[in-house]
């Protein structure tokens, strides 16, 4: 029976030493697992603030406009297509909607004077 005793207290004895080891083992993975939600936290990505939307391109009609506004006594068929580059027929249709909007007014035929 004393053989018994002497493995059962080594039997024990190694039991109790790998549960330490095995402490230890935990707290270490429980080290490496913080460290890596630290590192994770760090490498997100923070908020941007919000851009500010592109200045859009004006419409054809406000190009239309702004030609006829910036020209002193109204302006003619040439002067606005001189300023804007548009084609006769673009500025046809442009002058007929501004004028029904009420934009625009024709003192005289061909010239064109913001209302």
């Amino acid at each position: 029976m004393p053989e018994t005793e002497k493995l059962f207290n080594l039997f024990s004895d190694s039991l109790k030493s790998m549960a330490k080891g095995m402490e230890k083992l935990a707290e270490k993975v429980e080290k490496i697992g913080q460290n890596l939600s630290q590192e994770i936290q760090a490498q997100k990505p923070k908020p941007q603030k919000a851009e500010k939307p592109a200045q859009r391109q004006p419409t054809a009609t406000e190009t239309v406009l702004k030609a006829i506004e910036s020209t002193k006594g109204g302006a003619d068929y040439q002067t606005i297509i001189a300023k804007t580059g548009f084609d006769r027929k673009k500025i046809t249709g442009i002058l007929y909607r501004l004028k029904k909007q009420g934009k625009i007014k024709s003192p005289e035929k061909g010239i064109y004077i913001k209302a």
